[in-house]
């Protein structure tokens, strides 16, 4: 009986055609357009045949909502034409999403819209290309790429897309990385210690000085400790190679900077307090050099 009824139209009882199983493509129904349907059968207008799919035991309706409807709210005939397709339930959502995209009550932007997200958040279907998806809910290839992205930010982009190749084959290609860039790991922040009070240092002008900022601030004012075992020659000689070396380095940004002022200090991983350091770097080389005059800096050399 099922071979016969798939030769072309033929009458179905209302009652048994199916519409609960997530066929409708369509946000909602327009009761106005069940109406005028409505109104159209009882003055004698006949309408396309609707279309269903016959799985051996249901009938799922794909196109033809507002005309069953209209049947429906009408009680016109408790039989309607339809074109049964030999097909599953989900047969009838692939049919039903490209429905009326070219005849019957024109689509919404939102109804084009929910059609082509019930095939992006499908399992199967949402691995198919943005081109083959747009074919079949018949929109456009930018609506699906922007409704793609749009499931991708919410973490729900598929890590494969089946699509069909120019020989007619079918492929599947890796997509959970497009549009993202390789990156690595950041690089350690070098760390040091102060050698005035220990605490950890992090900018990298302040480990090469050796001397914190607070610390720095502090002996740029003169406050220098004369407690503590002295500084040894070789120790001094260091502090102030150390000093000589970061104050060069800072000059040659500074006149790197005056040579090209669409750069910033921050090019050179310097930081904001680029002349400020400048300052601490030369008055604590003055300090070191003078703070004990009885070691001959000098006569080491």
């Amino acid at each position: 009986m099922a071979l016969d009824i798939l030769r072309g139209p033929n009458s179905l009882p209302v009652a048994s055609i199916r519409t609960d199983g997530g066929t409708q493509a369509r946000l909602r129904i327009n009761e106005e357009t069940v109406d005028e349907y409505a109104e159209a059968l009882v003055g004698g207008a006949v309408f396309p045949p609707v279309i269903v799919y016959y799985d051996g035991e249901h009938y799922w309706l794909a196109d033809g909502f507002h005309r069953l409807a209209a049947y429906k709210q009408s009680e016109y005939d408790n039989s309607i034409m339809a074109d049964i397709r030999q097909g599953t339930r989900r047969d009838a959502v692939l049919c039903a999403v490209g429905s009326n995209a070219s005849h019957g009550l024109r689509r919404t932007n939102e109804d084009k819209r929910n059609a082509v997200l019930t095939l992006l958040r499908d399992e199967e279907w949402g691995k198919w290309s943005d081109r083959e998806i747009a074919r079949v809910a018949q929109v456009s290839n930018n609506l699906v790429s922007t409704l793609r992205r749009s499931l991708s930010s919410n973490d729900s982009e598929a890590a494969e897309r089946t699509y069909t190749t120019k020989h007619g084959t079918t492929a599947t290609m890796q997509t959970a990385n497009i549009g993202k860039s390789a990156t690595s790991a950041p690089p350690a922040k070098p760390t040091g210690r102060c050698g005035k009070c220990g605490r950890e240092l992090t900018d990298p002008a302040a480990i090469a000085a050796g001397v914190g900022a607070c610390c720095a601030r502090n002996l740029a004012a003169g406050d220098v400790e004369e407690s503590g075992p002295p500084l040894t020659t070789t120790a001094r000689i260091g502090e102030i190679t150390r000093l000589q070396l970061l104050h060069t380095r800072l000059s040659s940004v500074i006149l790197a900077l005056d040579e090209r002022p669409q750069e910033t200090a921050d090019d050179y991983g310097i930081g904001q307090d680029l002349h400020e350091i400048i300052v601490r770097a030369t008055t604590l080389r003055a300090i070191v050099e003078q703070k004990r005059p009885e070691d001959k800096i000098g006569g080491a050399r």
